[in-house]
């Protein structure tokens, strides 16, 4: 049996074998075309108003396109291109706009521009800043055990025939008194002691402090409102845990009434964050505690086991910033809308997280304020960052505009990376993550 030759086996390469020839002059069929044809087809083939509106596009192979040409065109003059004329007129339309290759290439399909999500924008900021910080809910999951670990402190009763030590000062001295500790992990903090201590038989009643602290878990994205409840003192902390950022700081009891104080903040949904909560009594007739929340679209009820963990992680960068709404007219939230409010809303939160991470510098970057390496720690601290945000290494000329260049203009080497931080969760390449799927990937 006869081979067939590779040229009809493959008829674009074919086609494009034939026209490539003539690719530096104008095509012989581009010349028959626009003599014979572009008046009722147009141009381009788009088709011309009240002659032949239809755009001169199909599937016809180019056989089978070069015989209906032969055959039927130009309309009334079917004999002005035949043969050889009407073979080149259909290599040069067939290329030029006929074929759904052609078609495909004269009008590409339009490609929508979108931008972060709300949730996208603030899960996207709080992983980018969780990247330099390890632990539970960071590089390994929260754990399954439920609840707070707790710890109780006070003075240790006499063991029985034992004498109570006499603490009164002798010679300016106090003697001490032995200390108690309990620890636990406790399901829910709702306790009523009333007059006696957490241990009744092993801890003395008149004072005593408890130290709840694990983590909490925020089922969806909103403000969640924390309630404490007590007649003595408390203070509850809720992600960050440094000493001044209480969320509710009743430390000084006002009376012998059952208080409640209360105080909101925004979280972030599907995340687990670090609660602590120190209560302590001091001479009160009496003893309780209660904590209690109010999530987003939900009611008042005391903070339930399974919400409740003891791993603590730590901190979270929060983006609490109002936004936009997101569009949701075809059932989800789409990314499409860019408004001067957004803009701002955007601006905001980078310059919030700007100032997160000056705070936190030297955590951040694992350098101290004296360190001989701190530059090179900050600067591949920032090179690191932009790399997370987006999703990529960086080029050079990507490095020197995110990070050197802030360095050599910079008064310090703070301001350095609170200016990159910025310059980088302002970019397009963060806040339009489709604009990354058109650089060319790395070899």
């Amino acid at each position: 049996m006869a081979q067939t030759s590779s040229k009809f086996r493959y008829p674009l390469l074919t086609l494009w074998m034939l026209t490539a020839c003539t690719f530096g002059a104008e095509h012989p069929g581009a010349v028959i075309y626009k003599k014979q044809c572009a008046s009722c087809h147009g141009d381009n083939g788009q088709g011309v108003a009240d002659k032949f509106d239809e755009p001169l596009k199909g599937e016809l192979s180019v056989e089978a396109l070069t015989r209906k040409i032969d055959r039927t065109m130009p309309e009334d003059h079917e004999d002005q291109c035949t043969g050889e004329d009407a073979r080149q007129v259909t290599l040069y339309i067939y290329q030029a706009f006929y074929s759904p290759e052609a078609q495909a290439r004269l009008h590409p399909p339009a490609k929508d521009l979108s931008r972060l999500t709300i949730a996208q924008h603030r899960a996207s900021v709080l992983d980018l800043i969780a990247r330099f910080r390890m632990g539970p809910g960071f590089d390994k999951p929260i754990g399954e055990e439920q609840g707070l670990k707790a710890v109780y402190r006070g003075v240790a009763l006499p063991k029985p025939g034992e004498k109570a030590v006499d603490t009164t000062p002798k010679d300016g001295i106090k003697k001490k008194r032995q200390d108690y500790k309990l620890e636990r992990v406790d399901g829910q903090v709702a306790f009523h002691f009333g007059a006696d201590s957490p241990e009744p038989d092993k801890m003395e009643a008149e004072q005593f402090n408890n130290r709840w602290e694990g983590s909490i878990i925020a089922e969806e994205t909103g403000t969640y409102d924390f309630i404490l409840k007590t007649e003595n003192g408390a203070r509850l902390w809720i992600n960050d845990t440094s000493e001044p950022n209480a969320l509710i700081d009743a430390w000084v009891s006002n009376g012998p009434e059952v208080r409640q104080e209360k105080k909101s903040i925004f979280l972030v949904g599907g995340r687990a964050y670090r609660l602590v909560l120190d209560h302590f009594k001091f001479k009160e007739k009496s003893s309780s505690i209660e904590l209690w929340w109010k999530p987003p679209h939900g009611v008042e009820e005391l903070i339930p086991k399974h919400a409740l963990r003891t791993d603590r992680p730590r901190q979270l960068m929060i983006v609490s910033t109002n936004f936009p709404a997101d569009d949701r007219s075809v059932g989800y939230e789409r990314g499409t809308s860019i408004s001067k409010a957004w803009d701002q809303a955007t601006t905001d939160a980078a310059i919030a997280t700007a100032e997160h991470v000056e705070e936190h510098l030297n955590e951040l970057a694992g350098t101290k304020d004296e360190a001989p390496d701190r530059v090179d720690k900050l600067k591949k601290f920032v090179s690191t960052f932009v790399e997370t945000a987006f999703c990529r290494p960086l080029t050079d000329a990507q490095r020197q505009e995110y990070v050197e260049s802030h360095f050599s203009t910079a008064k310090s080497p703070e301001l350095a990376v609170k200016r990159a931080v910025l310059f980088t969760l302002k970019s397009p390449e963060f806040l339009y993550p489709a604009l990354r799927e058109t650089e060319v990937p790395d070899d």
